[in-house]
């Protein structure tokens, strides 16, 4: 290597030094924030409600007992609407990928067959830890 090309090229590691971790400290800076997550649940089930997006939620029940009815049902009402998201059969996790979730949203667990309540989850923003 030639003495001019040694000198720019010194000159130009000394700039990469420095400008390097700045750019590291500058997009640690501008990230997007982090995923919220907030959990729900009783000794039976426990709900998660993450947000994904600015549109999007995901809700996980947790089924930690086997279930004793036949047919339970997991609904999402919110106050302007009410979706079903799917039955859970078994102890496992279930996992769903709903719209954002409003204010006041409530997961209710249903038995389809006897049509009535098996636990009512309500899912608030404010808290993170199980009720």
């Amino acid at each position: 290597m030639i003495r001019p090309l040694r000198k720019y090229h010194f000159a130009i590691w000394r700039f990469l030094a420095v400008l390097l971790p700045l750019v590291f400290i500058a997009a640690i800076l501008v990230r997007p924030p982090g995923q919220s997550a907030h959990k729900y649940g009783n000794d039976t089930f426990s709900a998660t409600l993450e947000s994904k997006t600015d549109s999007t939620s995901v809700v996980t029940i947790n089924v930690l007992r086997p279930v004793k009815t036949p047919s339970c049902v997991a609904i999402l009402s919110t106050p302007s609407r009410e979706s079903v998201l799917g039955t859970l059969n078994q102890p496992g996790v279930y996992t769903f990928v709903v719209p954002k979730v409003e204010q006041g949203a409530t997961l209710n667990l249903r038995d389809a067959v006897r049509q009535r309540s098996i636990v009512s989850i309500p899912l608030t923003e404010m808290t993170n830890n199980l009720k």
